[in-house]
């Protein structure tokens, strides 16, 4: 299990067959056809199988099966139509599937771990197979704007109101309607109700702000992103008097037999939560029945009528539901207990929604509308009598006041606090409005000269890696200050002819590779201008990151090396002069004789030649045992070998110690032998 636990898909294509077929893969089963059909790598189904998730003994069996998938946008229910063979894991990772044969460390073991999922997800490992249809419905489209930003100080933005001060020092980064238009293809632009606008002719008002996708949804679902934050809790925490309160799970666990999906989702959640509200709707019938069971039991329960007019049967079925251990109780027994809620719950307590709501405003909302309540002679009057005892006619006064006041009683909003229903089978724990958008967002602002006010959202952009708005330039300029780097700041991209066609279909496409060296090379110094190419593997940027270190060093080196010849040379050129000194008489001798000047100096150069001989096959073979070992070094950590020892380098070495022998040599030789030879005779 260890082995798979961080394996997932990245990709999912709608790639024809005939493309699929030029990948060469072996397919096991059909390629898919119909809208609930995939077609997954090999290497998924043995993960299935191995890790026990299915009841399979061959992942082959699972062809024709259907499965829960979560997608981008979707949990569906999907069939497997096949299995295609993208190739084995490498030898070199079995460490990982054999652990405690291992004779790895557990530090080793991660990094090959690490390493592992970088290999699967740069291979068709990681990619699915579906139709068009399928494509567009799941797979969320994104572009990472590689464009210039405006970067600007003394000026904040904030969805809430803005009470503080701003100084110079703030700052911020936002695009420009110049910047959109300047680069249309880098932005994908939608208003708030989702219609695509034009990036081409974009036009911002100064009291206007666009967002980034994932900020926008932030906001304009503010009441759905806090009823999941509820829905997918786990821990229950005490209220303010110390009772638990049961969190949506548990409403599930406690009276529903079936609802174990909510660990499928709770961790998978996009921040448009789609998948969350697809597993909501597919349960939402018995989750507000198994929440009102909950919610009003004490109230009902303690009520005379619940005394005397519930049967003994039904009383024990309600009791010995409410103390069941988590998950035991069928949705048969919920529905049971719902009905008799639903059949009693007014009649033992009439009028209670009209009371609660009201009193919810008058205890707990704004002072504008408690003071409202309090100058209202009538609903003061309907207050002072038991609530049991309304009347119709007091009861709709009651429900016209707040329904009018409400949604404005309180100073934030919450799931809980928008409902509504004056009986028990109106009341809805979770109405539309809370999944419902915000389209009418506004955003505040504060400058540094202490200038504030609205800015309204006229839509969102769509950038998974982002989250500057887009604003108008002259608001911007009116606003902020340039900072000491003159207001820009550059984010790193590639220029290219290329043009994202309207109907583009893919952000990125992942090609087979047999990660030869030359198809590396090819890569990096292509000047293909339609194709930008990327390598994101971490072993990449480690030898690269090597390779530029050794290029600083190779500088260092140089100097170094150019020292340590110049004290080589004069080491050399000292040993020359005392064996000249020490050999004035052999000299004088020889020039006696007939021996010519260049005839002693080749005496001397084929002596210093030697010596510089010995030096240099020391010098080759130390620096051939530090780069065996330094490079055997990188091998083992990152499978790559990095330095060379070739001829060349053996030749360097060699001629570096020629020059050095012969500016050693030809000074104190010359000096030598243009002595006459009596002279040098004589001098003995």
């Amino acid at each position: 299990a260890d082995f798979y636990q961080d394996y997932r898909i990245n990709y999912i294509s709608d790639a024809k067959k005939s493309v699929f077929d030029k990948l060469g893969y072996k397919l096991d089963g059909s390629y898919p056809v119909n809208d609930d059909e995939l077609l997954l790598p090999k290497l998924m189904g043995q993960m299935l199988v191995e890790t026990e998730a299915v009841n399979k003994t061959n992942y082959l069996n699972l062809i024709g099966e259907s499965f829960q998938f979560v997608l981008s946008k979707n949990v569906k229910t999907m069939k497997i139509s096949g299995f295609f063979d993208a190739g084995d894991i490498p030898e070199r990772y079995k460490d990982l599937k054999n652990r405690e044969e291992s004779t790895k460390t557990d530090l080793e073991l991660r990094d090959l771990g690490q390493e592992l999922l970088e290999f699967i997800s740069g291979s068709f490992n990681c990619v699915v197979f579906s139709n068009s249809k399928t494509f567009d419905e799941n797979v969320r489209k994104s572009s990472s704007s590689y464009v210039e930003t405006y970067r600007r100080t003394g000026l904040s933005i904030s969805r809430y109101s803005i009470d503080w001060e701003v100084s110079a020092d703030n700052w911020f980064e936002c695009y420009t309607a110049d910047t959109i238009k300047e680069n249309p293809s880098s932005f994908i632009i939608y208003d708030t109700d989702g219609n695509s606008v034009d990036s081409s002719t974009i036009s911002i008002a100064e009291d206007e702000i666009y967002l980034s996708e994932y900020e926008f949804n932030d906001a304009a679902y503010e009441n759905r992103r806090m009823f999941f934050d509820e829905f997918f809790r786990i821990t229950p925490f005490d209220d303010w008097y110390g009772n638990p309160i049961r969190f949506m799970p548990q409403y599930y666990n406690y009276y529903v037999d079936h609802a174990d999906d909510i660990d499928n989702i709770r961790d998978s959640l996009w921040m448009d939560q789609t998948p969350a509200l697809q597993l909501f709707n597919q349960y939402k019938n018995e989750y507000k029945k198994a929440y009102k069971i909950v919610k009003f039991y004490d109230v009902f329960c303690n009520t005379y009528y619940f005394e005397n007019n519930i049967s003994n049967e039904d009383k024990i079925l309600i009791s010995e539901a409410l103390g069941n251990e988590m998950g035991t109780n069928t949705a048969e027994t919920v529905n049971k207990i719902y009905s008799i809620f639903e059949e009693h719950f007014d009649a033992a307590l009439p009028n209670f929604f009209y009371y609660r709501y009201i009193n919810d405003l008058h205890t707990g909302g704004k002072d504008s509308v408690r003071l409202a309540i309090e100058g209202n002679s009538d609903l003061m009057d309907i207050l002072s009598k038991s609530y049991q005892s309304w009347s119709s006619e007091e009861c709709q006064t009651i429900k016209d006041f707040v329904d009018a006041n409400y949604a404005t009683g309180f100073n934030y909003k919450n799931w809980e606090y928008v409902v509504r229903g004056y009986t028990f089978i109106e009341f809805d724990p979770v109405p539309d409005s809370v999944f419902a958008a915000n389209n009418n967002l506004e955003y505040y602002y504060r400058d540094y000269n202490n200038g504030k006010g609205k800015l309204t959202v006229k839509g969102y952009y769509v950038d998974e890696y982002n989250y500057a708005y887009i604003l108008n330039k002259t608001f911007v300029d009116n606003h902020s200050l340039k900072p000491q780097d003159n207001g820009t700041y550059w984010r790193s991209f590639f220029e290219s002819e290329y043009q994202t066609p309207a109907d583009a279909r893919y952000n990125n496409v992942m090609v087979k590779t047999n990660y030869t060296q030359d198809q590396i090379s090819y890569m990096l110094k292509s000047n293909d201008p339609l194709v930008k190419y990327s390598m994101t593997s971490s072993k990449y940027a480690t030898v690269n990151f090597i390779v530029e270190m050794i290029g600083v060093l190779k500088n260092v080196f140089l100097w170094v090396g150019v020292g340590f010849g110049i004290f080589s040379a004069l080491m050399l050129l000292n040993f020359i002069t005392v064996s000249v000194a020490s050999k004035k008489k052999d000299i004088g001798i020889l020039r006696a004789i007939g021996a010519r000047k260049s005839d002693v100096f080749k005496i001397f150069f084929v002596e210093s030649l030697f010596i510089a001989a010995i030096c240099s096959l020391i010098s080759i073979i130390g620096a051939f045992i530090a780069q065996f070992f330094l490079d055997r070094y990188f091998v083992s950590e990152i499978g790559i070998s990095v330095l060379q020892f070739s001829p060349i380098t053996v030749g360097l070495i060699v001629a570096i110690a020629v020059v050095i022998s012969f500016i050693a040599t030809i000074i104190p030789v010359i000096n030598a032998s243009r002595k006459p030879p009596v002279e040098s005779i004589r001098a003995l």
